[in-house]
């Protein structure tokens, strides 16, 4: 499936767009507007990474570059915009190629740098001699990867035939690429979700203050600086599917294909996975939101009121699914005695509540009402159930903060009697703050621009204040909580010996992301707060020119009914306790099938004759690629790369960070002769090339097997590279 994706993804598509657009259609003003703005958000993170950890994390800088620029253009983008702008589809090529052409070479440098670094480090370790440097053979492989990459090739083969057939080729020609059009669309779709489902692993404490300030940048920075940027480079040739595109374009998940290449650089695999994922899940949300936004502004203001209730139930059921979905992950994982896990619990049942009366409500009536109608007692309970839900979800959010502060001070899980203490507060201040309001109100109803504020002015002042005091208590729960040491638990530093030459000095290491126990990535009250002017009347509302808050309060509404959304993305990927055993069940029946399939045996001693040198003893010959082909690799992953990780690796921690499954040849050959699993050096080394071509593993004090020298690998250094 990944052969055929590659294929698809940098050869057919590419080569097709290029062979069929027309180069006086493209809107370049968008295509650089765009572009621009990922080459600055990619330049102000690398530089960012590199001021915060002092030129030392060159590896995660490069990352974080990519994360911001090589986005899943063709996978997700290209078959949204044939739906939603089919004319603008075809820009994703360009945009593609040119940040092969111009970003990725920075990225490759930097991973490169990072590299060389390490090496350094660990031949240092083993009292070598560090003659390790960049050289301008780096160079041309980083020139020989982008010049040679099939994406770029496609493309600049397409300009050439779009040139030669002027725009128009043949029939056949056309025919053929559409059938292999359809194919891609299902087959990188499919492709991505095997990467999504292979990389979640659940989002660490120590990557989430990363991870949430990447999807933030992406999620609302990069749209807005791009739509500026459009406006720069477009001045009076404004077009709004072009803009639309501009705005649209930067919402773009990170590529799968980072996920292999973080892998085999060994930086960050599991943050490059956990982005990919929930990139991917908050994509469509995303869309629809900003999508939403594009339409409101052109909508008439008598039609806002049907818009917003129709938004509001329809993100409902987004939040009801995901937030059961992540219930249910919850009590698969027995995480509901676990604290802050209780208290994200009572949130999310909250919003399950407020979700669920929107939904119940919208199947009977309207919530847009007339004030001429006479209210029901079902009315008055609906209205009442909502109200004291939506007050519910404010107050958990800042419990939740109050939680994770005490458990950090105190250094132990909070008491059963003081969480009741929450739970009680939870329950009744709500109740009192809607029977509080109703009385202040009067009970007396008025229209406003949004259907879900009846009771008017005073409906407004309530939420606000409630609002205003339950962000207040988080922010202040939150800077207590980075200001606060962790209580009666401290972790002495785990010291990691490869071998005995390895006599590492533990220095102080800066790092971009802190491992704080229990931090919630971000804070569930940071919603834009919307200015409500008081409510026309419905026949003057037609009138009235379109009032530039209703967007912000369409952002608020949908935040509002979307959060359960939210927690899902934070907690619901977590379903290992529920898919564990099924993919244990499919592991093994892919073992027994792909051994079948393929024939693999278990290697045998090579009878061919020895070439001897003159004193007789054998000579060893570096492997090639011809005999070290995947076969052997998977044979020996199928049956023993778990129980040969366990057992010969070591953490190694260098400067700039961990090595947790490193190892030394010397080792990996005894444990395979010991085993009889090879019989020679040759055997071994063959088998260790297979393993570095198919990126299980790969060198720390070496370039590559090929640089191995026979007589004085022994102290090599290895690492297994495969995800967790």
């Amino acid at each position: 499936m990944e052969k055929i994706y590659l294929i698809l993804t940098y050869i057919i598509f590419p080569f097709q767009a290029t062979l069929t657009i027309q180069l006086d259609l493209i809107q370049w003003p968008a295509i650089w507007a765009t572009f621009t703005s990922r080459v600055l958000m990619s330049f102000v993170g690398i530089l960012a990474c590199l001021s915060i950890s002092r030129a030392r994390l060159l590896g995660l800088g490069a990352i974080i570059g990519l994360l911001m620029t090589d986005t899943n253009d063709i996978a997700v983008i290209y078959p949204t915009f044939r739906i939603l702008y089919p004319l603008m589809a075809y820009h994703c090529c360009i945009i593609v190629a040119l940040q092969v052409l111009i970003l990725k070479p920075i990225a490759f440098l930097l991973l490169e740098m990072n590299t060389v670094r390490e090496r350094r480090m660990i031949l240092r370790t083993l009292n070598k001699t560090s003659s390790t440097h960049m050289t301008y053979r780096t160079l041309f492989k980083i020139i020989y990867q982008i010049l040679l990459d099939p994406l770029v090739l496609a493309f600049a083969f397409g300009l050439i035939f779009n040139a030669v057939f002027h725009h128009n080729p043949p029939e056949y020609f056309t025919h053929f690429f559409n059938t292999f059009s359809e194919t891609f669309v299902s087959c990188a779709l499919f492709y991505l979700g095997l990467v999504c489902a292979n990389s979640v692993t659940g989002v660490s404490a120590r990557s989430k203050p990363l991870l949430s300030i990447i999807l933030s940048i992406k999620a609302l920075l990069m749209p807005i600086l791009a739509t500026k940027l459009y406006h720069i480079f477009a001045k009076n040739s404004e077009n709004a599917s072009a803009e639309c595109f501009t705005l649209l374009y930067s919402l773009s998940p990170a590529n799968a294909n980072l996920l292999s290449l973080a892998s085999r650089y060994a930086v960050t695999p599991n943050l490059v996975g956990d982005n990919i994922s929930i990139g991917t899940f908050l994509f469509l949300p995303c869309l629809f939101i900003y999508q939403c936004v594009l339409d409101l502004l052109s909508t008439d203001a008598s039609v806002y009121a049907h818009f917003l209730e129709k938004t509001a139930v329809f993100v409902s059921w987004v939040s009801l699914i995901t937030g059961l979905w992540t219930r249910m992950v919850f009590m698969a994982g027995r995480k509901t005695r676990m604290m802050p896990h209780r208290f994200v619990i009572c949130y999310l049942d909250c919003t399950l509540v407020t979700a669920g009366i929107v939904i119940l409500g919208s199947f009977k009536d309207s919530w847009i009402f007339d004030l001429s109608a006479r209210v029901t007692l079902t009315d008055y309970i609906k209205f009442s159930f909502y109200l004291s839900a939506y007050f519910c979800t404010r107050m958990w959010t800042a419990f939740i903060c109050i939680g994770i502060f005490i458990q950090r001070k105190q250094g132990t899980i909070m008491p059963r009697r003081n969480r009741t203490v929450f739970y009680i507060f939870g329950l009744i201040v709500p109740i009192i703050l809607t029977v509080s309001l109703k009385i202040r109100s009067q009970d007396v109803r008025e229209v406003d621009v949004n259907p879900f504020y009846q009771n008017g002015r005073m409906q407004q002042e309530f939420t606000f204040t409630v609002l205003i005091i339950c962000l207040l208590t988080a922010i202040t729960s939150l800077i207590m909580l980075a200001c606060t040491p962790i209580g009666a638990q401290s972790q002495p530093p785990q010291s990691s010996h490869l071998i005995r030459n390895f006599n590492l000095n533990q220095s102080e290491t800066d790092s971009l992301t802190n491992n704080v126990d229990g931090f919630v990535e971000f804070d569930l009250e940071k919603e834009k707060l919307p200015t409500r002017e008081p409510s026309q009347p419905p026949e003057e509302k037609s009138d009235a020119p379109q009032d530039p808050n209703n967007v912000d309060e369409f952002m608020d509404q949908t935040f509002n009914f979307g959060q359960g959304f939210f927690v899902f993305a934070l907690y619901g990927s977590d379903v290992e306790c529920m898919t564990k055993p099924i993919m244990k069940i499919c592991s093994k029946m892919r073992e027994r099938v792909t051994i079948w399939f393929l024939g693999i045996k278990r290697l045998k001693r090579q009878h061919g004759d020895i070439e001897a040198e003159g004193d007789g003893t054998p000579k060893v010959n570096l492997p090639a690629r011809q005999t070290s082909n995947w076969r052997i690799a998977e044979s020996f992953a199928l049956r023993h790369l778990d129980i040969c990780v366990a057992e010969i690796t070591k953490p190694v921690v260098l400067k700039t960070r961990t090595v947790d499954r490193a190892f030394v040849f010397a080792d990996f050959r005894d444990w395979l002769l010991n085993r009889n699993l090879c019989y020679n050096l040759e055997e071994v080394l063959s088998l260790l090339l297979s393993l570095e071509l198919n990126d299980y593993i790969r060198g720390l004090s070496v370039n590559s097997v090929y640089a191995l020298d026979p007589e004085s690998c022994a102290e090599s250094v290895f690492e297994f590279i495969y995800l967790d």
